[in-house]
């Protein structure tokens, strides 16, 4: 008789991307300044490549978070479907909060409702982790817009 010796891949991983892959694409930053924090959510212009998202930015032109720290005009991963470790701009109290693209800060996520004038980019699945470091774990869906 076998018996189960590593269910789900569970043992020697700590996060939630090392358990559960997301789908990551490689994208140029237009930014000539900024570096696009991990965690930050972006949006896309006309020519293919991403920017910070903005507090203005029309919420169907944020695409994903960045998935690593991209510098300035260079090529970085961006989860578009999967979890992510995101920069909240709110309280998030616990998981399956519907996170939408900041009115008030740029690059950061904050409780939101679809449909509300601020689109849905992705569900909390923990809580905040704390107000300091302002990151929580988030299932982000590619295209949910308002």
């Amino acid at each position: 008789m076998s018996h189960i010796q590593n269910p789900a891949g569970a043992y020697g991983y700590s996060t939630l991307d090392d358990k559960v892959k997301g789908i990551t694409v490689p994208y140029q930053s237009a930014e000539t300044s900024t570096t696009i924090a991990k965690g930050d959510a972006v949006s896309m212009n006309g020519s293919g490549q991403i920017l910070q998202a903005t507090t203005s930015v029309d919420v169907n032109l944020v695409i994903g978070v960045a998935a690593e720290s991209i510098a300035a005009g260079e090529t970085g991963s961006v989860v578009i479907l999967g979890p992510a470790l995101v920069k909240a701009g709110g309280t998030i109290a616990a998981a399956g909060v519907v996170l939408a693209r900041s009115s008030s800060s740029a690059g950061r996520l904050d409780n939101g409702t679809a449909g509300a004038g601020n689109g849905c980019i992705a569900v909390s699945l923990s809580a905040l982790d704390t107000p300091t470091t302002g990151y929580c774990w988030a299932w982000i869906g590619a295209g949910q817009g308002a």
